[in-house]
């Protein structure tokens, strides 16, 4: 997928979504396969431990759930949660 294609398809999801919601490939599983030449460093939302992690993934993975920070990871994927009082 070109770097056009996810551009758009987050506007488009984005588009849709309301402030309370996460998008869709956040729900996917961390793509964490070992049969690859090179791996990168990247940040994915672990739905076990609800929060974005850091992790190994082959650097031609096609996965959605991957990002290059924990800040963009969590923007996406973290659902806010109002304070309870």
């Amino acid at each position: 997928m070109s770097f056009v294609q996810l551009f758009l398809l987050l506007c488009t999801i984005g588009s849709s979504l309301g402030h309370s919601e996460v998008y869709p490939f956040c729900e996917s599983p961390l793509d964490i396969s070992s049969k690859c030449q090179k791996k990168i460093t990247r940040y994915g939302y672990s739905r076990e431990l609800e929060k974005c992690i850091p992790f190994r993934i082959c650097e031609n993975s096609t996965s959605m759930n991957n990002f290059g920070s924990e800040a963009v990871c969590r923007r996406f994927c973290v659902k806010f949660k109002s304070p309870s009082f």
